[in-house]
């Protein structure tokens, strides 16, 4: 299996969820992403790889040296904003 990448929102950890059953009827997309810092979740999928997958794409703009007018904090990483 392939390694989650960290949450696109907060950075923190995710976990795969894997739940069979729904009450009395049993779930066909059983697998699902979750970050349990700040809830950010993907459908569910039928299988393990399928969600994985879902969750480690994601846009990534391509960066060539220069940040949008306005964001000039956001070169190089610098978030803080005092």
């Amino acid at each position: 299996m392939k390694t989650l990448k960290k949450c696109p929102f907060c950075g923190a950890y995710p976990s795969m969820m894997y739940q069979y059953t729904i009450g009395d009827y049993k779930n066909p997309s059983p697998y699902n992403v979750i970050c349990g810092n700040c809830g950010a979740e993907i459908a569910w999928y039928e299988t393990e790889e399928e969600a994985v997958e879902a969750w480690n794409t994601r846009y990534e703009p391509p960066f060539n040296g220069s940040v949008p007018f306005g964001n000039e904090r956001l070169k190089n990483g610098n978030t803080n904003t005092r």
